[in-house]
């Protein structure tokens, strides 16, 4: 599992105009979540998601392996997902993908559950199970599944013991993708169109930003130090999909979606 990585969606049915429905429209940063108090999900109930999302992009992942294990693997998920109780966490089209004969999958579907494990890792960090790579990086999906306990004896148990970060830390880094989600989906819709994001972004009170992680050049958006409209397509292509699961993550952890699964992330 170490070896396996997220497959990047960067191809023809993903051009300029269908990746703009990826986004949200919030014509301003906060209206997304105007009305709506968030009300952070059990830690049970994270931990047992983000284990249900560490099989899934496993499944995925695996599918087109040619190692001899991968279909041992796949055949084996099951029979974790049942030992563990965790069948009832999985939608009625999740299923079907987990019990899908091996190498049967459809490339597509593939490519878009990968990108669940950047979810995973949004739920395995908000129960101290992992680190929360920086926005413009990829999850390395082996080591946090492993940690979640995928494929590893007494995974049952662990579930009731489950903890939640503080509340205010999750609500800060949740924050941080909102505002890059809002950006970016800002940017798809209106690519010439100059924005003073920092001064979006500033808490009044203070000269500081009321969101972290959040790379600026030029008062806007920027990837190592380069504009977002001057950021390689490939590249770009990355960043705006890791940010999109993430904040689809971060709604679903706070109880501001009814669920987190692909459907969430390509509307």
């Amino acid at each position: 599992m170490n070896a396996i990585k997220p497959i990047l969606v960067l191809n023809s049915r993903y051009n300029v105009s269908t990746i703009a429905t990826l986004f949200c429209r919030e014509k301003t940063f906060m209206d997304e979540r105007e009305n709506q108090e968030p009300q952070l999900r059990s830690a049970e109930a994270v931990h047992r998601r983000a284990l249900a999302l560490a099989y899934l992009t496993c499944r995925a992942m695996i599918d087109s392996d040619p190692h001899a294990n991968a279909g041992k693997m796949s055949s084996n998920i099951m029979l974790y997902v049942d030992g563990v109780g965790l069948a009832n966490e999985f939608l009625p089209h999740e299923l079907r993908l987990l019990k899908s004969p091996f190498g049967t999958l459809d490339e597509s579907e593939c490519i878009e559950t990968s990108w669940l494990s950047e979810g995973m890792v949004v739920l395995a960090w908000a129960i101290g199970q992992a680190e929360l790579p920086s926005p413009r990086v990829k999850c390395d999906p082996g080591p946090v599944a492993i940690g979640l306990g995928m494929f590893q004896p007494r995974t049952r148990e662990r579930l009731a013991k489950a903890k939640l970060r503080d509340a205010r830390e999750i609500e800060a880094k949740s924050l941080t993708y909102l505002a890059l989600n809002w950006r970016i989906g800002h940017f798809i819709e209106n690519p010439g169109e100059k924005m003073d994001l920092a001064a979006k972004l500033k808490d009044p009170s203070s000269p500081h930003l009321l969101v972290d992680e959040v790379e600026m050049a030029d008062n806007d958006l920027a990837l190592d130090g380069v504009p977002l409209a001057k950021v390689p397509r490939a590249k770009a292509g990355e960043f705006f999909h890791i940010v999109r699961e993430r904040f689809n993550a971060f709604k679903w952890l706070q109880g501001l979606s009814a669920q987190y699964c692909t459907g969430a992330g390509f509307q």
